[in-house]
């Protein structure tokens, strides 16, 4: 990755943070937002950060095969992901194209490495944004024998979104820094300050 005439410390300091918050639950990038639309309307989903790598210009969460987040992204796998800490002050905006992976290598390896917790996730035979007649699916599958635990393979998935770009906003009371990063197909990034 080349270095266009911009000093790196935001991206390095935002690289440094993204990798830490994976392990992290505790961490403001651990969550980050997800923006799709399926060409009518937009939405967005909160999810967890499960890898980030800058060299590769990816970062991968899980999410469940059946859900609308998947449909949309199959319609137009174009996306944003936001991440903002408080703490440090930094808002990191990034233009992304999105790739489900679903019972395949990469998504057998996530699934793999992915905890008791994690899996129960995808153990429910309801898809995601089914209508329910109690608080939480935990309480339908204990009153209702038609809701059962599955296999949590058969519903999860992998997704990895690629960015092309990246806003990244840091703010300070003596004002505030905003760097726009563009990365060209060799991977080399151009980075250039624009106005808050």
């Amino acid at each position: 990755m080349k270095k266009e005439g911009l000093d790196r410390k935001f991206l390095n300091k935002a690289d440094l943070l993204l990798s830490n918050a994976i392990s992290c639950s505790t961490h403001p990038f651990h969550l980050c937002t997800v923006a799709t639309t399926d060409g009518m309307d937009v939405e967005q989903r909160t999810v967890v950060l499960r890898k980030w790598d800058l060299k590769r210009q990816a970062l991968m969460f899980h999410t469940d095969y059946r859900s609308s987040k998947v449909a949309a992204l199959k319609k137009n796998n174009k996306c944003s992901v936001l991440f903002y800490s408080k703490e440090d002050k930094l808002q990191l905006r990034f233009q992304c194209v999105a790739h489900i992976h679903y019972k395949d290598k990469l998504s057998d390896d996530f699934f793999a490495k992915a905890t008791d917790q994690q899996k129960e996730c995808y153990r429910y035979s309801l898809s995601p944004s089914s209508v329910i007649n109690t608080e939480t699916k935990e309480k339908m599958l204990r009153n209702d024998e038609s809701v059962k635990k599955v296999n949590p393979y058969e519903n999860f998935s992998l997704c990895i979104v690629n960015f092309t770009e990246l806003d990244l906003l840091h703010l300070e009371f003596s004002g505030h820094t905003r760097v726009h990063y563009s990365w060209d197909s060799k991977g080399d990034v151009l980075a250039k300050y624009i106005v808050a």
